[in-house]
């Protein structure tokens, strides 16, 4: 008996069932955590890993320009008028969203990896956590 009035033995099974409860949470917060990092957003195209942009939603619902002409602006617009003189201007638009993209993507990998690494220190936390109690419960034993 120690000076709380409580055996050993009632001690080391209360400090074993603390330490299953704190291993199932954590890891229950690990398994949640790599399932939110695995699964893809709802605002991402799961084929083509780009975001969707409103252009694409429109062109999907009402259909390519036909040539010449620019749907849903009235008949004095042409492609010319609505997107602009140069074709090079709507190219490079295009690439400067696929670079936000870009890097949109890259700072979301880094944010993971970050997780990934705070996820294995706590891991390497609970394994030293559950060495100790395996110790501590063949010195009591």
């Amino acid at each position: 008996m120690d000076n709380n009035g409580m055996s050993l033995s009632s001690e080391d099974m209360a400090w074993a069932l603390l330490q299953i409860n704190l291993r199932e949470l954590i890891f229950r917060d690990l398994q949640e955590a790599m399932t939110q990092m695995i699964a893809p957003s709802s605002d991402v195209d799961a084929e083509s890993h780009t975001t969707a942009t409103p252009e694409d939603a429109f062109i999907s619902v009402m259909g390519k320009d036909r040539p010449g002409r620019v749907r849903c602006a009235g008949s004095g617009e042409t492609l010319s008028t609505w997107y602009g003189a140069t074709g090079t201007s709507a190219c490079s638009e295009r690439e400067r969203i696929m670079q936000e993209q870009l890097k949109a993507q890259e700072e979301k990998l880094k944010a993971q990896t970050e997780k990934m690494n705070q996820m294995e220190k706590k891991i390497s936390q609970l394994e030293n956590v559950a060495s100790k109690v395996d110790e501590m419960s063949l010195l009591l034993s």
